[in-house]
């Protein structure tokens, strides 16, 4: 087992562990260490958080975007079944479609919603998500 050696790194003071598969920090000087917390300095007064207040952040970011994440999540899976769904529905009998074309239809979807994932995430980080998610909404 290696031995883990911990560094003190004076530029952005916090402390870092030098394994590479151990990764640990604690940030010790919040004044360089989010452009959120800059703004709001800049605005207005914002006081030093502490140990404490952190927790309590991260504590209540996790029970606000969790539950989010999760309901974001079923309707995306829903979204990829209910073609399945409405095949079992009668889908094919209402369309007039074969088997065969119920197929190509699936194969379709699935390859299109897989080829346009990775390009879809770089844009929403790439570009303001606001204006990026408004314009996809449009289109």
């Amino acid at each position: 087992m290696s031995k883990l050696s911990m560094e003190k790194d004076p530029e952005a003071s916090s402390t870092t562990v030098s394994d590479p598969d151990h990764i640990v920090g604690e940030i010790k000087d919040i004044r360089n260490a989010d452009p959120a917390i800059d703004f709001l300095r800049h605005e207005g007064s914002v006081r030093e958080m502490t140990a404490e207040d952190e927790k309590r952040l991260r504590r209540k970011t996790d029970w606000m975007i969790a539950p989010l994440m999760w309901c974001c999540y079923c309707l995306q899976y829903l979204d990829k079944t209910l073609i399945n769904y409405a095949n079992v529905m009668g889908l094919q009998e209402d369309a007039h479609i074969t088997k065969g074309q119920f197929s190509n239809l699936a194969l379709i979807f699935y390859i299109t919603y897989l080829a346009l994932e990775f390009p879809h995430g770089y844009a929403m980080q790439r570009f303001p998500t606001a204006k990026y998610l408004g314009g996809i909404i449009f289109c």
